[in-house]
Order: structure tokens, then C-alpha cells, then sequence
């Protein structure tokens, strides 16, 4: 099971792994976003994980029929770290931004040869 933090930058990511994981044999994926509305606001967002989605999700992973062996969760969910520890599922977190940090910080060299950056002791300057 898939549980992104509800923003297109980190369901887009969390779709990518779970198609991995698909092209991989393991079937089925479930990718979930449990809430009972959409909030429009950052605030609100983070109120409904933390009130409201670990009861469903506890309620889901609970559920002998969905045969859930592992959640991989986006860190910025937290909150489904602990409910998948209390029902006893493993759980593997998720952190999109490490992809794309690594790149980053794997091109620094390359960046800094070409003259895109300048490197004055250990500090980089764009």
C-alpha cells in the first residue's frame, strides 16, 4: 500500500515507485489517499491527516481481506507511520526529494567544470 501526502509533487513520485513495483510482479499495488473531503488549504490538509485519516487507514490495514504486507508511506505522512506500526504492518518511508537531491548534488561537479556555478572553498555559488 502507497500512502502519498496529498500535493502533486509527491503523488506523481509515489505513482512512479508503485509502477515500479508493478513492472516488478508484485501485484496488486494499492495506492491510497484515504480522506472523507478534499481540503483546498495547507492547514487543513495536515489537520485531516492527523484526525482523520488514521482511523480509516487503521480500519483498512485491520482488514484481513485487503492483505496488506508493507505500507510505503511519504514522510510528510507521517501520521500512517504509526498506525501502520500499531497494526503491526511493515512500513518503508518515502522521501521524493531524495531523487532529485541526489541529481543535484551528483552534477555539482559538472556544474562547477562548465562555469554554471562557482566554487569558493566549500561553499557552491549560482
Amino acid at each position: 500500500m502507497f500512502i502519498p501526502y496529498p500535493a502533486q509533487g509527491h503523488v506523481t513520485p509515489m505513482l512512479h515507485l508503485a509502477s515500479a513495483f508493478l513492472s516488478r510482479g508484485f501485484s496488486p499495488v494499492t495506492v491510497k489517499n484515504v480522506r472523507t473531503h478534499f481540503p483546498r488549504d495547507f492547514f487543513s490538509i495536515e489537520r485531516s491527516m492527523e484526525n482523520i485519516m488514521p482511523s480509516q487507514l487503521e480500519r483498512f490495514l485491520l482488514d484481513e481481506d485487503a492483505g496488506v504486507a508493507c505500507v510505503v508511506v511519504d514522510l510528510l505522512a507521517s501520521w500512517a507511520i504509526r498506525v501502520a506500526d500499531r497494526c503491526g504492518v511493515p512500513v518503508a518511508g518515502f522521501w521524493p526529494v531524495m531523487l532529485a537531491a541526489y541529481r543535484m548534488i551528483e552534477s555539482i561537479p559538472e556544474l562547477v567544470r562548465t562555469g554554471i556555478v562557482s566554487r569558493k572553498g566549500n561553499l557552491i555559488y549560482l
